[in-house]
């Protein structure tokens, strides 16, 4: 049944490869009618021998020389192009952790990649333009992001949490932060950046606060990833515990540091002559982060509002929370963009959706009485939105970027893995905390994708997107979590097994049986909260190895 699907979904490819030849053929035909009516350019086209070589080249030129703007098809022909391959990626995807021992995700991006432009070009050009606000790829995206910002508030309750173990959490955040950015910022500077062309002409300030940004992002873990081995391998004891508060509230972290790492680049970079003074710079930091603050209590407030109507079992409320994170993510990238037309010394107040989101989440999730169905909404919209998260990231990836800049890929990674495991350690042995936790945590908060594309999405939006590193760097990181995803679930789920927290062969009599004695009662709120949430995240990584 599972090779059927799998013959299905590449059938359904393979028609749309031999529309695109079509398209070639009738191209060319054009082509030559015009050549003999002398109104088109002989240099356009080769050869009769060489047409049929590369033909699937004179169509990319075809579509590039067009008008700009120019629509060529109809939104019903981009809503089937897009729906098609999106559903042969959901389903070749399920399909990669049974034949070929990885992840989702990688399968998602796959397929992405090869429907882009450097492969069969199955994509039309208007559902991958990025500079269209409302294309496929953006309405995607950015409802994506917003949907990214929802998940890393609402997978964390202070309540549950404990004090105890926030200070214990926070601690290991703090010192993986010292060995990842403040670190690797002269890493990234003096090694990483002179392998990297596009940093040839930018000045002193601006590479450090590239070097910064690019340690942010790299510091970023995967919510998803971690709750889906959680409720694969059923673990349980200390160690999960602080992996699963670490990984939630580190997500957090970054996305704060974030925020703040685009205002100092945009400060850094200016993308013009005029000067901005280190007095407005500061001012519109707390100015950004005021708005950050006043858009999520209103966003929050709508939020609880969808949560107060009735069930009508339509699926409205997801519909409604998707529609309005969508709207509210695109009016901020414009605000952010009218900001700079009106006063130069405001330019760098930023007023990011990404945070805006988790900060509503965040208030609903600890605040409000209806946080269960917060969580329930977010959950039936997981399967539907992540999938074509990910086919779109590999349908836009600059493959060109990535070969130009091959040697910074498994340097950054490198970077990345040994920065986590040594601050995971430190941290760990100064705290005296138990030696089954610091042999094994380093292990398991090596997995990056969701959160980490999300934030190269938002890199290359706004005024930090026109910077000219932004492209670069956003592919570079990207070539990463593909590595990543070859090693990080399968180390995090060794990392589990071997600490003696994996509970899989147990049955389900005797865990509930635990459960019911109060075996993991200090950590069963938490785990509880996480478990209702891997539901959701689990349909991405489900039987991953």
């Amino acid at each position: 049944m599972a090779a059927n699907s799998l013959l299905f979904c590449l059938a359904t490819l393979a028609t749309f490869c031999t529309g695109v030849t079509s398209e070639v053929c009738l191209l060319q035909e054009k082509v030559h009618l015009k050549r003999n009516g002398g109104s088109l350019p002989a240099e356009r086209v080769a050869d009769a021998a060489k047409l049929k070589v590369d033909d699937l080249q004179v169509l990319q030129q075809g579509h590039s020389e067009t008008q700009p703007g120019k629509r060529h098809h109809s939104l019903g022909l981009q809503l089937l192009n897009a729906g098609v391959v999106w559903i042969a990626s959901w389903k070749i995807g399920a399909h990669f952790p049974s034949l070929f021992m990885l992840p989702m995700i990688v399968g998602y991006i796959l397929c992405g990649v090869i429907c882009g432009p450097y492969v069969t070009d199955i994509l039309y050009p208007e559902v991958i333009n990025t500079s269209a606000t409302f294309s496929m790829s953006n309405v995607v995206s950015n409802s994506s992001l917003a949907f990214i910002g929802f998940c890393a508030g609402s997978e964390l309750h202070f309540p549950t949490l404990g004090w105890g173990k926030f200070k214990i959490i926070c601690r290991i955040i703090a010192t993986v932060g010292l060995f990842v950015v403040v670190c690797g910022m002269p890493i990234v500077y003096f090694i990483i950046e002179p392998f990297m062309q596009v940093f040839s002409t930018e000045g002193v300030s601006c590479k450090i606060a590239a070097a910064f940004t690019i340690c942010v992002v790299e510091m970023a873990g995967s919510v998803i990833e971690v709750l889906a081995i959680y409720l694969e391998t059923k673990a349980k004891g200390p160690m999960t515990e602080l992996l699963l508060g670490t990984t939630m509230l580190t997500d957090m972290t970054v996305l704060t540091m974030f925020a703040i790492a685009t205002n100092v680049s945009i400060k850094a970079c200016p993308l013009s002559s005029a000067q901005i003074s280190l007095a407005a710079t500061m001012l519109s930091v707390f100015a950004s982060i005021a708005l950050w603050l006043v858009g999520g209590l209103l966003l929050a407030a709508v939020l609880q509002c969808y949560l107060m109507l009735p069930e009508f079992g339509l699926g409205l409320k997801p519909a409604l929370i998707l529609g309005t994170a969508f709207a509210l993510y695109e009016s901020m990238l414009q605000l952010n963009d009218v900001i700079p037309e009106l006063s130069v010394n405001w330019g760098t107040i930023n007023v990011d959706p990404l945070i805006v989101c988790m900060v509503a989440a965040t208030i609903v999730n600890n605040i409000s009485d209806r946080r269960e169905r917060f969580a329930e909404a977010l959950h039936a919209l997981t399967p539907w939105l992540m999938p074509a998260f990910f086919t779109f990231v590999g349908a836009t990836l600059d493959l060109n970027v990535i070969a130009d800049n091959v040697a910074v890929v498994p340097l950054l990674f490198a970077m990345r893995f040994v920065a986590l495991a040594t601050g995971t350690r430190v941290a760990t042995q100064q705290m005296s905390l138990d030696a089954n936790i610091t042999q094994h945590l380093w292990m398991t908060i090596q997995s990056q994708s969701g959160v980490t594309l999300g934030l190269l999405t938002r890199l290359g939006q706004g005024q930090i997107g026109q910077q000219p590193w932004a492209k670069t760097v956003t592919a570079v990181i990207t070539g990463g979590v593909v590595i990543n995803q070859l090693i990080g679930p399968a180390l995090c789920r060794y990392g589990i097994r071997s600490a003696g927290e994996s509970h899989e062969g147990d049955s389900k009599e005797v865990q509930e049986g635990e459960m019911a004695k109060g075996t993991v009662e200090e950590g069963g709120d938490l785990q509880t909260i996480v478990r209702r949430v891997s539901r959701s995240t689990s349909l991405l990584l489900r039987g991953s190895n």
